[in-house]
């Protein structure tokens, strides 16, 4: 194997490399956001006052009719 066609196959390596890392590192994020959404659901019930008050009954929708 020549000089350059290893150097070629590293370069291939690493970049394979960096794109592992960059999906590990998005897949870590992912698992805190969802660790988060558990949680918030797991504790639904201590949430229904405040939520309750962003929801209402009377909306107008904007731009129809």
């Amino acid at each position: 194997m020549k000089k350059k066609e290893k150097v070629r196959r590293v370069q291939s390596i690493l970049e394979i490399l960096q794109e592992i890392r960059a999906v590990w590192a998005l897949l870590e994020t992912l698992g805190h956001f969802k660790t988060a959404c558990d949680s918030f659901f797991a504790s639904l019930d201590q949430h229904h006052t405040p939520l309750r008050s962003l929801l209402t009954d009377r909306f107008q929708i904007i731009g129809q009719g």
